[in-house]
């Protein structure tokens, strides 16, 4: 576990489950394990008023032909929408 801090006021953001030795380019939310960070519609923010990053909603789309399309659905249910062969989704 690593604490991620601000890099102008040095305050806490959150503390977060690393895995992997590689550098953090993104963070999941299901990796958060404490959170101090200020959330302002899409921004995530320091207390200080830094922004940190910019939260994406992304939706999950499995294919017609992939075998886990119910567990998929209710681990998301937010962001899933039902796919298939020849569906168009407009974003």
């Amino acid at each position: 576990m690593i604490t991620i801090k601000c890099s102008q006021c040095k305050r806490k953001i959150f503390k977060y489950n690393k895995i992997g030795k590689r550098r953090i380019l993104r963070c999941w939310d299901t990796r958060i394990i404490e959170d101090y960070s200020i959330r302002c519609d899409n921004e995530v923010r320091c207390k200080c008023g830094n922004v940190i990053g910019i939260k994406e909603s992304k939706s999950i789309c499995p294919t017609h032909c992939t075998q886990f399309q119910s567990e998929i659905q209710s681990l998301y249910p937010q962001k899933y929408i039902a796919g298939g062969a020849g569906r168009i989704i407009e974003i």
